[in-house]
C-alpha cells in the first residue's frame, strides 16, 4: 500500500512536464524589422513587421495624454496593428511644414521597445 501511495505522488510529477508546453513566443527579444522610420514630405503608408505577434502599442498626444489600441488615429498619423500583430501599418499625411516626429511605445510580455517615425517637411 506504502508503494501505491508514493507511486501516485510521483507519477504526477513525472508526466506533468510532458504534458507543459512552452509557449515561445513569450521567451527571447521583441522588435521589430526597424527602430527608426525616416519618410520624405509626402502622404505615405509604411509596413513594418514584428518578430513577435503578441504586443501592444501606445503613443502621447498633443496634450500629453497616452493614446492606446490596435487603431490609433492621431492627426496627421495613423497606426494600425495588421494580421493579429504580425506587422503595423504606419500612414502619414503630406507635411507641408516643418519636419515632424513621434515615438511608439510597445510592449510584449515584460519587454519594452519603442520605434521613431520622422518625416520631413517641404525643403
Amino acid at each position: 500500500m506504502k508503494k501505491l501511495h508514493i507511486f501516485l505522488i510521483v507519477l504526477p510529477l513525472l508526466l506533468s512536464p510532458a504534458c507543459h508546453k512552452v509557449d515561445y513566443t513569450t521567451v527571447g527579444s521583441f522588435k521589430f524589422e526597424k527602430d527608426v522610420i525616416n519618410l520624405d514630405s509626402r502622404q505615405q503608408e509604411v509596413e513594418v513587421k514584428a518578430n513577435r505577434d503578441h504586443w501592444q502599442m501606445a503613443v502621447g498626444d498633443e496634450n500629453g495624454n497616452r493614446v492606446e489600441g490596435d487603431t490609433i488615429n492621431m492627426k496627421w498619423y495613423t497606426l494600425i496593428k495588421k494580421d493579429k500583430g504580425v506587422s503595423l501599418l504606419i500612414k502619414v499625411s503630406s507635411n507641408n511644414g516643418e519636419e515632424r516626429s513621434f515615438v511608439i511605445g510597445f510592449k510584449s510580455s515584460d519587454i519594452y521597445t519603442r520605434m521613431t517615425v520622422n518625416q520631413r517637411g517641404i525643403e
